[in-house]
């Protein structure tokens, strides 16, 4: 599954970089699955718009400022929703099902603009979900039933202490009893070496029994 930033940080447009758009086509083209991924994947709404302790901590702490729609109201997440898919439709990544919520943040308003842009499924978090052994949901769109599932990330940018956290909590979280184990890798895991190869391990610890698939083959029936 390859999560795609429409236009990274609103400086990385994808018709801007051919070559990039070029290795995703070839992807798709192998089976991999593309979904959006926000559009900028930074908060356009901060400090001042928290309706709670919990919504600033996922906000500041959690995602550090890159929970792009967790704030936003229906009109202001459909624009932003809908300027990323012109941007996927433009560069030919067509046939795009699934959104995910940077930093998995959502609010019910953005969901329900996710929805009525076309999108089959979304995947999001919340700090409950977080707490319960990072059982992150997957929402059929359509009828509103989830999933969960057991998600491994890690921090590659966090000091030693977080990192050594963070991949415990990661062996935790994809224990050989859940059903169906994610493992998130993001680019920096790869160019940091040692984030990468635990991720590697981190497979070969769980595949036996399983097989590699794509959410739409898991959850959604085309």
């Amino acid at each position: 599954n390859l999560l795609v930033v429409p236009n990274w940080e609103g400086q990385n447009d994808l018709r801007d970089h051919d070559s990039f758009v070029a290795w995703v086509h070839e992807l798709q083209g192998s089976g991999d699955e593309v979904l959006q991924h926000g559009y900028t994947h930074r908060a356009a709404k901060r400090k001042g718009h928290y309706k709670s302790p919990v919504e600033w901590f996922m906000g500041e702490i959690f995602s550090k400022g890159t929970a792009e729609i967790q704030n936003l109201s229906y009109d202001e997440a459909r624009q932003r929703i809908e300027i990323g898919q012109e941007i996927l439709t433009e560069v030919g990544l067509n046939d795009i099902s699934g959104f995910v919520s940077p930093a998995w943040l959502v609010n019910p308003e953005a969901e329900r603009a996710m929805k009525d842009q076309g999108f089959s499924y979304h995947i999001y978090t919340s700090f409950w979900d977080l707490c319960n052994g990072y059982r992150v949901p997957v929402k059929d769109l359509q009828t509103g039933e989830e999933s969960r599932t057991s998600e491994a990330f890690f921090d590659s940018k966090a000091d030693p202490i977080t990192q050594i956290l963070t991949r415990l909590f990661a062996k935790m979280a994809v224990r050989k009893s859940s059903e169906v184990a994610r493992i998130v890798i993001h680019p920096e895991d790869i160019y940091k070496s040692k984030p990468f190869d635990f991720a590697l391990d981190l497979i070969e610890h769980v595949r036996e029994g399983r097989e590699l698939c794509t959410y739409r083959e898991l959850f959604v029936s085309v």
